[in-house]
């Protein structure tokens, strides 16, 4: 793997993972609701999946390396899903409900399994990760090492 591009791949992670999506304001609304060590179970729930979708697309990396159409089919609907969800996000409607927590209870299996199932269905992780991830991968390299650094 060319340095640059896993530096560029590096700073990429980082600002996705910071930017507000479904595994972000779980994790925020799971922290004030049951605390921070809860929180870990969820946060290691969130982060299996995570690399289990890396594994799954990178598995297929060679197929869209190949096929840049339908890479681009890809991206453009990954753009498209991206515009729509935030469009609905802009129109709905805010509850302004009293939101004062209590530190409730909750089995560190529920919270795992929670973060697990909310990042493996997270259309958004998953569209970003098939747009980036083939790019970032050189196939004059092995993939397996690059597949585990990017992991």
């Amino acid at each position: 793997m060319i340095f640059k591009t896993w530096i560029s791949f590096l700073l990429f992670s980082i600002i996705t993972s910071i930017s507000p999506g479904p595994g972000n304001i779980l994790t925020i609304n799971h922290a004030l609701r049951y605390g921070w060590r809860k929180t870990l179970s969820l946060i290691i729930g969130q982060e299996i999946a995570l690399v289990l979708i890396i594994l799954a697309i990178s598995e297929g990396a060679e197929l869209l390396l190949s096929s840049s159409s339908i890479l681009i089919f890809i991206k453009i609907f990954g753009i498209i899903w991206l515009m729509y969800t935030s469009f609905q996000m802009w129109c709905a409607s805010i509850n302004k409900k009293d939101s004062t927590y209590i530190c409730e209870t909750i089995s560190k299996k529920k919270s795992f399994i929670r973060g697990f199932f909310t990042t493996i269905t997270n259309i958004k992780a998953i569209t970003c990760l098939i747009s980036t991830l083939p790019s970032c991968l050189t196939p004059i390299y092995p993939i397996v090492p690059q597949i585990i650094i990017m992991s």
